[in-house]
């Protein structure tokens, strides 16, 4: 996460999982754990 955080300019990894979290209902967490197969559209 402090990878893509840094490439996006996200102040932190935290920052980066609050807006993640907020766009998608999942945190990066769930995501990678492939909790997402219930969410069909990720914005």
């Amino acid at each position: 996460m402090k990878e893509i955080a840094d490439n996006f300019n996200f102040a932190s990894p935290s920052v980066f999982g609050r807006f993640f979290k907020k766009h998608t209902g999942i945190t990066p967490l769930q995501y990678r754990e492939g909790e997402n197969s219930s969410q069909e559209n990720i914005k």
